[in-house]
């Protein structure tokens, strides 16, 4: 088939679509890295397509922004400032196998003196490195930080100068009035108190100077703590409530959640208070169904002591790079699209959409009968994969544009080859070291490989959308993305010939760029606001949740599940490999010579419990689907789990599929993919 008959078969059935069942009824899914100018973004807006709202390691950004205000992505501070950190602690973070480009800053740092923590259940490769390792029980980081944020307030009443309270008093949200009939902020308006200077000082609170309430601008020693009735309200301090809910989580309270012994948890306290510490985040420890409240607690943690926004502090793991000069979160694009009236469906739900032919809470009829996959490969990305063989199953035409022959390509109807990164013109503005990158066309594309922009311009023309898609790269990032990080500290033309341009804006500490260093939030108050007054979840479709205007900890769904573990002893936990990068690279014939088949870690006192033996093939298996593969014996494995590497398709394994055993359901307020949250149990397995 050539290309002229391939995108007229495709821009038929989309036409075939639209006219009988509406737009909505093609889903553009992507979640793939197609860059910058090659994605799918600007056809799926071009037609009115469906879209699919991201639920991958989402939760740990959407967290973020209840309390640093959502204008802003997350931002990490110049990995160079390590070295002015008394402490640098990595969280679940595989910081050799996931950043090896990195890892040597901090390794400086701690030859500079810093401490080097890793918080993790596995004894990962940079525990040879660390100074202490706690190896936590999987799911359980939100009970971690809540525990030693209960010490930081006990060891601040027994006297110890713990608590920055200049810090908290002025930059974060301690002082304000809570209402308890509401749970929103005291504003002056609720007590016909005059109006402040401006909206960031629209808060009520009891100024200890005075004896009296007055407007954030106008005191001078705000309380932090206490209970207020004032015009018949009563009202607490958001540092107080703070302070009452992790009463709670004492040490022996979190040493039986976390499984971390009490004189652990101490000693790491003892760590996070004595600043600047420069925590290390990662999303590993955000997929469980808790997953939401792992930044919540860390980063309410990390402000007590005033250690965020400092040089030496950090509290992240990646940035967007676009807003290092403020810049809009998302430039307006000056082409005017049509109204984009369909709906962005949450990536597991669609494999409920597409066999139910409904909205999930909501119950709209909502039939998928074309599905364009670019870039994104689900069935390594997307949880219970079995979930999704159901609902292509459903749709009569599957489109897949990608740069290899993968797993989510079997099942389509039409294939067609993108081209490779070296073989295309594109640029990234993300990434750790603060820098925007152009990625030049190292050769033409092979075969018949077409870039995507190439590709959905053809595409749009049959279907009478061409004027939206008619941009090269260049007369794109100057429409768009030009303004996103401002043409005054860069352009395409520069960016071009330069191939890679630092980004350190003009406010940065010592020469180094430290995130927030201003310390003035992008929240309504301008403040952490670790007590979000009005929680709302991702994405709200009518379905149930709780609110959380604290840090909060409550069971991931399975892994603690201790009668589902007499069925399933195993928490099935992922693990980063040097030979891949998510599902990328998975077919490099001279990684494959290295890494020829995936393989699963078991510590060796469960495998002697369960009479297993090394470097044999067993199936592993759950009530939603199984995987057979080799399993290699490790002492570093937590007891209770085994690890399985990510990004490894269904040609590799001798049976099954890894991503066939994973929870498919998404929290209903965090919305993110719970990967980690999964029990499995082990069989015997004879080929054949």
């Amino acid at each position: 088939i050539s290309w002229d008959e391939a995108l007229d078969l495709l821009a038929e059935k989309i036409t075939e679509a639209r006219r009988d069942f509406g737009d909505g009824s093609v889903i553009v899914f992507s979640t793939g890295p197609t860059g910058f100018v090659n994605g799918s973004g600007n056809f799926a807006k071009a037609i009115n397509a469906s879209g699919n709202f991201d639920d991958r390691d989402a939760s740990t950004t959407a967290s973020y922004f209840p309390l640093i205000g959502n204008k802003s992505k997350w931002q990490t501070s110049d990995l160079r400032t390590a070295m002015f950190s008394k402490a640098v602690i990595f969280w679940g973070d595989a910081a050799t196998e996931g950043r090896p480009n990195s890892f040597h800053f901090f390794r400086e740092a701690q030859e500079n003196g810093a401490k080097l923590v890793i918080v993790d259940p596995q004894y990962i490769p940079a525990c040879e490195h660390a100074d202490l390792w706690v190896p936590i029980r999987p799911g359980s980081d939100s009970a971690l930080y809540m525990g030693i944020i209960n010490i930081i307030f006990e060891k601040d009443a027994a006297g110890e100068d713990v608590i920055d309270y200049d810090y908290v008093t002025k930059y974060t949200c301690a002082p304000f009035l809570v209402r308890e009939d509401t749970g929103m902020f005291l504003r002056p308006a609720d007590v016909g108190m005059g109006a402040p200077a401006d909206e960031k000082n629209a808060y009520v609170v009891f100024d200890q100077a005075t004896g009296a309430f007055s407007t954030l601008d106008a005191a001078t020693d705000p309380a932090v703590y206490g209970d207020f009735d004032i015009e018949g309200i009563h009202c607490t301090c958001a540092l107080e409530l703070l302070r009452r809910k992790m009463a709670d989580y004492t040490p022996e309270v979190v040493a039986g959640i976390t499984e971390v012994p009490e004189q652990t948890i101490s000693e790491l306290a003892d760590i996070c208070i004595d600043g600047p510490v420069y925590h290390r985040l990662s999303y590993a420890n955000s997929i469980y169904d808790n997953g939401q409240m792992v930044v919540h607690a860390g980063l309410t943690m990390a402000v007590l002591t005033g250690n965020f926004g400092r040089l030496g502090t950090n509290f992240a793991t990646n940035r967007n790079a676009g807003n290092l000069y403020n810049a809009p979160l998302t430039a307006k694009d000056p082409l005017e699209f049509p109204e984009r009236t369909s709906v962005m469906i949450p990536g597991q739900w669609t494999a409920d959409v597409m066999q139910t032919g409904k909205l999930p809470f909501r119950g709209d009829d909502y039939p998928i009968k074309v599905f364009i996959a670019c870039g994104g490969n689900f069935f390594n990305g997307q949880s219970d994969s079995h979930a999704w063989e159901r609902g292509f199953e459903n749709v009569p035409f599957i489109c897949n544009i990608d740069v290899n022959f993968n797993d989510a390509v079997l099942w389509s109807d039409l294939i067609l080859p993108a081209a490779d990164w070296w073989e295309k013109e594109d640029l990234s503005l993300s990434g750790e070291f603060l820098n925007a990158q152009f990625n030049d066309k190292a050769i033409d594309p092979l075969y018949e490989c077409r870039p995507e922009l190439d590709i959905f311009r053809d595409l749009g023309e049959r279907l009478g959308v061409g004027e939206y898609l008619q941009r090269t790269g260049e007369q794109y990032f100057n429409d768009v993305i030009g303004d996103y990080v401002r043409k005054d500290v860069i352009d395409y033309a520069n960016l071009k010939e330069k191939k890679f341009i630092p980004l350190t804006p003009p406010t940065d500490i010592d020469g180094y760029y430290v995130a927030w260093d201003s310390l003035d939030f992008d929240t309504d108050s301008h403040r952490v606001e670790f007590y979000t007054e009005n929680p709302k979840p991702r994405l709200d479709w009518g379905q149930e949740y709780t609110t959380y205007h604290l840090p909060e900890w409550f069971e991931p769904y399975e892994v603690f599940d201790d009668e589902l573990r007499e069925k399933y002893p195993f928490a099935f936990l992922s693990r980063r490999s040097y030979f891949e990068v998510h599902a990328n690279y998975w077919n490099n014939p001279y990684l494959r010579e290295i890494d020829p088949e995936p393989y699963v870690q078991i510590n060796p006192d469960d495998a002697a419990k369960y009479g297993l033996k090394d470097n044999e093939y067993y199936e592993f298996y759950n009530d939603r689907g199984s995987v057979v593969a080799k399993l290699y014996f490790d002492a570093g494995i937590r007891p209770g789990t085994l690890t399985y590497p990510k990004g490894r398709c269904v040609k590799h394994t001798k049976a099954g599929r890894f991503n066939s055993l994973m929870l498919g359901r998404l929290h209903p307020f965090g919305l993110n993919q719970s990967y980690n949250d999964c029990l499995v149990g082990i069989r015997e397995w004879k080929e054949n």
